[in-house]
């Protein structure tokens, strides 16, 4: 039997055979989308404050492009749940966005 997926290959795969997603992007490709959206390389525990994303509008400019690049990788996510808080860390932002791709 083909079990063949129509989803992008990911390159983080489930572990055990179990019932677990798996995800679209792995931790570290997260993280470099992270990291050019947000012109870095910044230290992954610095809040988008720290790193110069200030205004509103800076941090929606972030989000929209962790967005699009997500998408450009063959995946999905809902612009929600892109942390974008003055407050949230990289690492926050790159947890979910690995968390939520899909």
């Amino acid at each position: 039997m083909n079990n063949q997926s129509s989803q992008p290959e990911s390159d983080t795969a489930a572990s055990g055979g179990g019932d677990f997603p798996v995800r679209c992007l792995s931790f570290s490709r997260a993280g470099r989308i992270v990291q050019e959206c947000s012109r870095g390389p910044h230290d992954i525990d610095d809040a988008l404050e720290q790193i110069g994303l200030i205004t509103d509008n800076q941090r929606l400019v972030f989000r929209e492009c962790v967005f699009n690049k997500v998408l450009g990788q063959g995946c999905k996510i809902s612009r929600e749940d892109i942390p974008h808080d003055a407050a949230n860390t990289l690492r926050e932002v790159r947890d979910t966005v690995s968390d939520k791709s899909q």
